[in-house]
């Protein structure tokens, strides 16, 4: 048999460990990657390959970087390496109908949660948010709509409750890698069958921004500290502090929840760190950045600002 010819979509980092293990199977050819195009950073624009493009750059992979893949020239091109199989993995835009029908057989994406759970672009995240005992990978296929194609395969990964988000990513990536190994040469030689989700347990998750990572203090403790693990390092967890005639925005770093209560909001220290009122009990900090300020620890901001703590979190 042939060796399967497969467009590999991909950005971010969590694709990586997917795209070299597709790129180690034996019955298996990358005739191409599609990366989204390198991006101007630093003071001086300079154009910075994303994590997948420069792996495909180290494995001599055939590279694609349209700033378009709704044209008929990309379908062209892609249609001229004649693909068995494409498969999607964080690539982060939307991919048209028309292409993902291109390949022979199908267009996989790999997953990071426990579809139907968590449908959508913040999924590792927001499994730690909301305390799940479990997430894991998905293989599925894609269809029109937003993760909700038939499933392949699935791996089950159990949850601590310590976990933050670069860790869970990272693990999840090389779980993802290994499912992928496994699934796509057994899909491919029809050993496998998709099986339809059960759209009625659907659970959907948004498209993070900065304001997502704002500090509702109403919540619970738990919840607090969860929210901080679920968005380190980005969009990172603030607040604003005022003492009733400045307000400044602060970020914080490093929860731990307390059993001490107090009102939302109220600020005290206890052991070198700042602790803050919530619903239900409380979360203390153990670094925090207040606006104009670089990142310390509370006696560091206490030294510079002693009245700090007589101000509250809004």
């Amino acid at each position: 048999m042939a060796a399967l010819r497969v467009v590999f979509w991909g950005t971010s980092a969590f694709a990586v460990p997917a795209l070299r293990a597709l790129a180690a199977l034996p019955d298996a050819t990358v005739v191409a990657v599609v990366a989204q195009p390198d991006k101007p950073q630093g003071r001086h624009a300079e154009p910075v390959s994303s994590p997948v493009a420069a792996a495909a750059r180290e494995l001599g992979l055939p590279l694609l970087q349209p700033e378009k893949v709704k044209t008929k020239e990309f379908e062209n091109t892609l249609r001229e390496l004649s693909p068995d199989m494409s498969v999607v993995t964080a690539y982060g835009r939307i991919i048209p109908e028309a292409v993902l029908a291109i390949p022979r057989l199908s267009t996989l994406n790999v997953h990071p949660s426990l579809l139907p759970r968590w449908r959508g672009p913040s999924p590792i995240q927001s499994a730690i948010a909301a305390g799940d005992p479990e997430t894991g990978v998905s293989i599925m296929l894609l269809d029109a709509e937003m993760d909700h194609g038939p499933l392949l395969a699935q791996m089950r990964v159990p949850l601590s409750g310590t976990e933050r988000y670069p860790e869970l990513e990272t693990r999840l990536a090389h779980t993802g890698a290994k499912l992928l190994a496994e699934t796509l040469p057994r899909y491919a030689n029809g050993r496998m069958t998709p099986k339809p989700q059960d759209h009625e347990k659907a659970t959907f998750c948004t498209l993070l921004t900065r304001d997502s990572g704002r500090i509702d203090w109403s919540k619970n403790a738990a919840e607090i500290e969860r929210l901080e693990r679920a968005y380190d390092p980005w969009p990172g967890v603030w607040t604003e502090w005022t003492d009733g005639t400045t307000t400044l925005r602060a970020k914080l770093f490093d929860a731990h929840v307390e059993n001490s209560a107090s009102e939302p909001g109220a600020l005290s220290e206890r052991e070198n760190r700042l602790v803050v009122g919530a619903g239900s009990g409380s979360v203390s900090f153990g670094m925090l950045q207040v606006e104009g300020k670089k990142r310390m620890t509370l006696p560091e901001l206490l030294r510079g600002s002693p009245d700090f703590l007589k101000g509250r979190f809004l």
